[in-house]
């Protein structure tokens, strides 16, 4: 049973999929919630940081943390339950942080000429320049396709059955024999 949350090797059908997913995330609930009414939920205030060192903050961080591998372990399983491979988790994530990542790598002049601090009179969107409006839609359209290949990816998991049979990563674990079992003197054409 713990070989389910922690190995990233063979198959798991989707009853095991979302038990093992509903384990994880009650395990979590619970760990957050016993935080929380031993060191209480600190009160945000707005316009000021709020102190991350208050154990409920350092407790979310650290079921964070440690659930993130079984809920791995078990995503992967039940992609390995589809013939497919693993790192089809990845791509979404890549996606949805690739227009993060351009635009912390973006020197300050660009990040200028953007907002329309260094841009030419007229033009684009609340001040942007045309150039940087496409460039913005574009980063979020990167953003859109990864959110849409993650509800892709939920509902492959979640909701459709697994390869019949064994594949490449293991045999099936409904015990599928590969071969659709018809009942004997079946009539097709019925």
């Amino acid at each position: 049973m713990l070989r389910t949350f922690v190995s990233f090797s063979g198959r798991i059908g989707r009853q095991t999929f979302w038990f093992s997913f509903l384990a994880v995330f009650i395990v979590s609930v619970l760990v957050i919630v016993g935080v929380a009414y031993v060191y209480g939920v600190p009160v945000i205030i707005p316009n000021q940081k709020p102190d991350f060192s208050h154990p409920y903050f350092m407790a979310t961080g650290l079921v964070t943390l440690f659930s993130f591998w079984p809920y791995l372990a078990i995503y992967v399983k039940r992609l390995h339950d589809r013939d497919m491979r693993g790192w089809w988790l990845l791509l979404p994530y890549v996606l949805m942080l690739l227009p993060v990542a351009v635009l912390i790598a973006m020197n300050p002049q660009m990040m200028a000429m953007m907002s329309g601090g260094g841009a030419p009179a007229g033009g684009g969107l609340g001040g942007m320049p045309i150039g940087g409006v496409w460039m913005m839609g574009g980063l979020g359209l990167f953003y859109v396709i990864g959110l849409i290949l993650l509800l892709w990816l939920f509902i492959v998991t979640g909701f459709l059955r697994g390869t019949n049979g064994p594949n490449r990563f293991g045999p099936d674990p409904l015990g599928g024999t590969g071969v659709d079992a018809v009942p004997e003197g079946h009539d097709w054409a019925n």
